[in-house]
């Protein structure tokens, strides 16, 4: 014990102790040991103490949870994060230095895995890899870290010295899904032998709330549209966070996008009621008609790093939603990849209402380069995060710096191949709600805008080259409505026009977010016009 234990403290570094505590804390220890203050360190068979500030620590075990301080925090504290970074210069002459071995949960036989994991916590891991739900794994001289994109990123630590007791999981419980996943992927990669992975199906949990679903929306068909006060729409959205954190986020969209709909009182209610069902029916089938990963979808993929990636904004925006949250964000073409890339800021408003989004937008800045610099020329992205379905980072680490020249967007003159992308998508899995494409569009005709004071929403027809017609909608009275109804006012006409455009009954729609007015060379943002520095009026 007093080699392994004496191991593992040698092993300690800031990364690790705050990742247990946090980093505010590491500092306020590191601020105590550079101090010089007299921590009265002592070492024996199997155990360590020391006293710092007047308390006394003490750990006996491998693993962050058996040190102990008698300060009055509840949880950790600064002296414990001073006592593990600074005992390893007080250890015995005769310790090693840590050298990676093998750790127990590798080496143990499949059939231990039950008691050094937990059975319900090994038993949950299995049905996820047979669901296929992985983490992310990265292995560093014989650390290895798995990060799990649920709800929030879930980040496990098996450290190279130490074995289970000194792993860590960013949900703080000891024994947890998380951990157990990554030990059954780390020992499979590794050649060790797992246990027999489950039949592919819901958990219990899952399979309960698809049942209230089901329950929510006989009710739903039965007392019709008008029937559906605001209290059962408000149990719908709360069924929809229910149906995220069991691990069906394109469920949980689904409904989120039906009960804006009936909010709205919008007509497309009834297709999306349609698509929502469809897909419930299909995750209760037994086998299901797609693979159960498609169907019940995936949280927000992992980021990657990238570099060096040139980057134009083709917009920014600033929204609400229904559910009580706000923010801004900046849509980027990104020329290399062939596509569009989204970073953006959200708060919830009664848990921060001293965040004004106006005022973070104003401030803001991505990798050092303030967002106004962003808007009438490139920028390089010259390290940071790119997720799989087109999201930035903002995470420390991201560096980006302007570049000379103009920005450059591609503008569709005829959205038919786009259509006919999109048409095919649907046929070929009826099962998929397809998520908005976002798109530059050049404009060739332009309706009259109409806006409805009773029904709170406007509308404007708008025509591509090839004569596709496509319908802008927003809500009446809004920043993009006024700035829509300025320049009907002034004459101006669209040249241009950026956005994110979905089908709806088989009507074209799109979401307008940015805008080139007749023959002006610069880009417009109709819900922060205020946000550009250069005031030139349109020619």
């Amino acid at each position: 014990m007093t080699t392994a234990l004496f191991d593992w403290i040698r092993s300690l570094d800031e990364d690790s102790v705050a990742a247990w505590a946090n980093k505010g804390l590491v500092r306020r220890g590191l601020k105590v040991l550079a101090d010089g203050a007299d921590a009265q360190w002592r070492t024996g068979a199997g155990e360590a103490t020391a006293r710092i500030e007047g308390f006394t620590q003490h750990i006996g075990r491998v693993g962050f949870e058996h040190a102990r301080c008698d300060c009055p925090a509840q949880v950790t504290c600064h002296h414990l994060c001073a006592f593990l970074l600074g005992l390893g210069r007080h250890l015995p002459d005769g310790a090693a230095q840590p050298t990676p071995a093998q750790a127990d949960w590798l080496l143990a036989g499949s059939g231990k895995l039950a008691s050094l994991l937990g059975v319900a916590a090994l038993r949950k891991a299995l049905q996820w890899l047979a669901n296929d739900i992985e983490a992310d794994l990265q292995n560093e001289a014989g650390s290895i870290s798995g990060t799990l994109e649920l709800a929030e990123a879930v980040v496990v630590r098996l450290p190279a010295v130490g074995g289970l007791a000194a792993a860590l999981c960013s949900c703080r419980k000891p024994a947890c899904v998380h951990r157990a996943l990554v030990v059954l992927q780390a020992r499979r990669a590794a050649g060790q032998p797992i246990p027999p992975l489950p039949p592919v199906a819901l958990d219990l949990d899952a399979a309960d709330k698809l049942a209230h679903l089901r329950g929510w929306m006989e009710s739903l068909v039965v007392q019709g549209w008008s029937g559906s006060g605001q209290a059962f729409l408000d149990q719908g959205e709360a069924l929809a966070v229910e149906l995220k954190q069991a691990q069906m986020p394109r469920v949980c969209t689904a409904l989120q996008q039906l009960v804006a709909l009936l909010r709205a009182d919008s007509g497309g209610a009834q297709d999306a009621l349609a698509a929502l069902w469809m897909l419930l029916r299909g995750l209760q089938a037994s086998p299901p008609p797609r693979p159960l990963r498609e169907l019940t979808g995936v949280h927000r993929r992992g980021y990657g790093a990238v570099g060096e990636l040139e980057l134009h904004c083709a917009g920014v925006e600033r929204w609400d939603t229904a559910g009580g949250h706000h923010g801004f964000s900046l849509h980027f073409w990104a020329p290399a990849r062939q596509g569009y890339l989204v970073w953006s800021e959200v708060r919830q408003q009664a848990l921060a209402p001293e965040w004004d989004p106006d005022q973070a937008l104003a401030q803001a800045d991505l990798g050092g380069l303030a967002v106004k610099s962003m808007l009438g020329s490139p920028c390089m992205l010259a390290s940071g995060w790119v997720s799989g379905n087109g999201r930035l980072s903002g995470r420390d680490g991201t560096r980006m710096h302007a570049l000379a020249g103009a920005l450059r967007l591609p503008i569709l003159d005829d959205l038919t191949p786009m259509i006919a992308r999109m048409a095919a998508d649907l046929h070929d899995d009826p099962w998929r709600i397809a998520a908005p494409a976002a798109c530059c569009i050049a404009i060739a005709e332009q309706a009259p805008l109409h806006g409805d004071r009773n029904s709170g929403a406007w509308s404007m027809q708008v025509g591509d080259a090839a004569g596709n017609r496509l319908r802008l909608q927003g809500s009446f009275g809004g920043t993009v409505y006024q700035e829509l109804n300025k320049a009907r006012r002034a004459g101006w006409r669209m040249a241009a026009l950026f956005g994110y455009l979905w089908i709806e009954g088989g009507e074209l729609l799109m979401r307008p977010i940015s805008v080139r007015w007749n023959d002006d060379a610069q880009w417009r943002d109709l819900s922060v016009p205020w946000l550009r520095a250069d005031k030139e009026k349109p020619r």
